[in-house]
């Protein structure tokens, strides 16, 4: 948590499992430190994009109602490269904060 070099946190969740409690566990971990946290739900690919966005959806209500609105989310898939893009300017946003 004292790193400098340490910027955010990148948690890759499987969409089909949702946000478990050891996944909690390190959002809650984040946030006392005061850092960034975004969620790759992984294996979008699996779920019609319907499915994939009520899946987001539902992420997102868990995090809120944890209390964890520093978190963001975004669907994202290694095979189909579904995603890559914004996680990029992610990590580019939080290397150029001093």
């Amino acid at each position: 948590a004292q790193r400098k070099s340490l910027k955010g946190l990148v948690l890759i969740s499987d969409i089909r499992r949702g946000i478990t409690d050891l996944d909690m566990r390190l959002l809650e971990w984040g946030r006392v430190y005061g850092l960034p946290v975004h969620v790759l739900l992984n294996k979008a690919d699996k779920l019609s994009r319907s499915a994939a966005d009520q899946a987001l959806n539902s992420a997102l209500q868990s995090l809120m109602d944890s209390g964890l609105s520093h978190v963001t989310l975004q669907l994202f898939s290694a095979v189909k490269k579904t995603g890559v893009e914004e996680l990029e300017e992610k990590l580019k946003t939080w290397l150029q904060r001093s």
